[in-house]
């Protein structure tokens, strides 16, 4: 396994880039499950853009770009992408073609997609707030803020942009919608978006 490749800087960091590649041929070879849902948050973190989506698929998976189709959505092509091919081979290509990214981003596989960079503005599992809201509780609570607050829980929770609505929608739709889909998480997803709401507007919550 090659253990340099050149990183945007121009510069290459044949520590860093050996210690992500170890990373991951232990997650590879280790069998653990790779989640649907992980794997797509993964991709969704680091193919920004739908022509990086594009790109990458034709580089890594030429069989399965040639079967996209005119209008079809990033989520369509996730579910063809996985369909057609190993979760462990699109994350071993993945990490190929984007080993920064991917080392940044590698807390969703191990958290179910759902989590934050450590370090970093997101709220992670071990931040979340002790206390467990009710959902009608947090839906009041983002319902008060600002569209700007309401932009930055999302950003931290790292919510792709695919899954919820655009900025013109009334925020009282906006939130209901956020709530639903951290409940899809379970009880931690709505401890992850407490968190998150106390960490911009601390006093929207008791």
């Amino acid at each position: 396994m090659k253990c340099t490749r050149r990183i945007s800087n121009g510069k290459q960091s044949p520590t860093l880039l050996c210690g992500l590649a170890a990373l991951w041929s232990n997650l590879l070879m280790s069998g653990s499950t790779i989640k649907p849902r992980a794997l797509r948050s993964l991709l969704d973190a680091v193919l920004r853009t739908d022509s990086d989506l594009n790109a990458f698929c034709l580089d890594y998976f030429p069989v399965t770009y040639r079967q996209f189709s005119a209008g079809m959505d990033r989520s369509a092509k996730y579910t063809l992408l996985l369909d057609k091919n190993d979760a462990p081979d699109v994350l071993n290509a993945l990490r190929d073609a984007y080993p920064i990214e991917v080392g940044k981003n590698s807390h969703l596989l191990s958290d179910g997609g759902s989590g934050a960079a450590s370090g970093s503005a997101g709220v992670g599992p071990t931040q979340a707030s002790a206390r467990i809201y009710e959902r009608h509780e947090l839906y009041d609570a983002l319902c008060k803020l600002l569209q700007s607050q309401f932009d930055s829980i999302l950003f931290r929770l790292n919510v792709p942009m695919a899954h919820t609505a655009p900025g013109q929608v009334p925020l009282a739709s906006r939130a209901a919608e956020l709530v639903r889909l951290l409940e899809q998480e379970g009880p931690q997803g709505l401890l992850r978006l407490a968190a998150a709401i106390k960490q911009v507007a601390p006093l929207t919550l008791p």
